[in-house]
């Protein structure tokens, strides 16, 4: 779905998880901080590759977010197709490069993709309540929350509350016309 995509903005380069990159992916996907918020906690770098491998499908894809001037791997950008035109989106960022707008971004970008190149209808997102930088980012994007699901997602140790946030593409194009 995503093997030639290449999106840019001013600052960023977004792309397929390059190979060269896995480590850096793996490195940050490690920190609790990145992991304590995701079903995805590797354990090993072998598991960050395995987990590498299972998103290379047809329906599913991880973008690596670059900062285009250093070259540096920022974060990424998890897509999987839904049928009937529906994408989930999930992101990590490394902490060092958080709080410098790198995310909402390069979301922004994907999102501008999504909904005016690939004519998605859907883009929602799931988190917990905890992850509040997450739900701020999401507000910022302009999502709106559509539920809420009590101890929904067991983490293997414990059962979590799941939130879902979405935006239609009519609900995107009518904020950008305002825009």
């Amino acid at each position: 779905m995503c093997k030639d995509l290449l999106l840019k903005t001013s600052r960023l380069l977004i792309r397929p998880l390059q190979e060269v990159n896995f480590r850096a992916f793996h490195d940050y996907h490690r920190l609790e901080q990145v992991y304590c918020y995701q079903s995805f906690q590797p354990t090993c770098y072998k598991a960050s590759l395995d987990y590498i491998e299972k998103h290379k499908s047809h329906d599913s894809c991880i973008l690596e977010v670059i900062d285009l001037f250093e070259g540096a791997l920022l974060g990424d950008i998890n897509l999987t197709f839904i049928k009937n035109q529906q994408v989930e989106i999930g992101y990590s960022f490394d902490p060092s490069y958080q709080k410098k707008g790198y995310a909402y971004e390069a979301c922004k970008r994907v999102l501008d993709y999504l909904f005016l190149e690939r004519d998605i209808h859907r883009i929602f997102a799931t988190l917990v309540p905890e992850n509040i930088a997450s739900e701020g980012l999401l507000k910022k994007l302009n999502f709106r929350k559509e539920g809420h699901f009590k101890k929904s997602v067991w983490t293997g140790q414990v059962w979590l509350d799941d939130m879902v946030y979405a935006i239609l593409k009519e609900e995107y194009l009518e904020i950008k016309r305002g825009d």
